[in-house]
C-alpha cells in the first residue's frame, strides 16, 4: 500500500470570517482489466477557493484548480510480471466563478421548502505548458420540497474548446 495508489481526500476550510476560505487535495486511483492486461487511472487535484456572501440567500465564489490525470497500460509478458505498454499524462490548470441563490428550509433531515439556483462558468488557463482550453458553463435550478428535489433539477451545460498542439 502507497499514495500513488490509494484514494484520499483532504481539505482545510476556515469559515471565521465572512469569506470561506478552502483548500484540498484530492486523489484517485482505479485499476481496471484482466489477467493479461490493465489500466491505472490515477487523478490528482490541488484547489484552492474563496467564496462570500452578499446577503442571506446568495453567495458568490471562485477557485483555481490544478489537475493532473495519468493513465498507464502495462501489459502481461511473463507469468506474474507485465511491461509499461503506454504512458500518458495531461496537465490541466482551470479557474471557476460561481453564483449561488439558495432559500431552501431544512425539515428534520432534509430540505423541505424552497429552492437553490448556481450558475458556474470553469476556464481553462491555455499558459505554462498545459495543452487543453476549454470553457464551461453550467445553470442549475433544483425546488425543494418533502425532503426531495420537486419537479427535477433542470441543468444546463454548455461546454465549447479545443485541444491545442503539444510544441516540442
Amino acid at each position: 500500500m502507497n499514495l500513488e495508489n490509494s484514494d484520499y481526500f483532504v481539505q482545510y476550510s476556515y469559515l471565521k470570517p465572512r469569506n470561506d476560505l478552502n483548500v484540498g487535495v484530492y486523489h484517485t486511483a482505479n485499476v481496471f482489466g484482466s489477467q493479461w492486461n490493465f489500466l491505472r487511472l490515477r487523478y490528482l487535484s490541488m484547489d484552492v477557493s474563496l467564496s462570500r456572501p452578499v446577503s442571506r440567500f446568495q453567495r458568490f465564489g471562485a477557485g483555481i484548480t490544478n489537475h493532473f490525470v495519468n493513465n498507464r497500460e502495462y501489459m502481461l509478458v511473463a507469468y506474474n510480471q507485465y511491461t509499461l505498454a503506454s504512458d500518458e499524462t495531461l496537465r490541466l490548470l482551470t479557474y471557476s466563478m460561481n453564483w449561488t441563490y439558495d432559500n431552501s428550509q431544512w425539515g428534520f433531515t432534509s430540505p423541505s421548502d424552497g429552492w437553490r439556483a448556481t450558475a458556474q462558468f470553469t476556464q481553462s488557463l491555455a499558459m505554462l505548458g498545459y495543452k487543453l482550453d476549454f470553457k464551461t458553463c453550467l445553470v442549475r435550478a433544483t425546488p425543494m420540497g418533502n425532503g426531495t428535489a420537486r419537479g427535477g433539477t433542470m441543468t444546463k451545460t454548455r461546454t465549447s474548446g479545443t485541444a491545442k498542439k503539444a510544441t516540442t
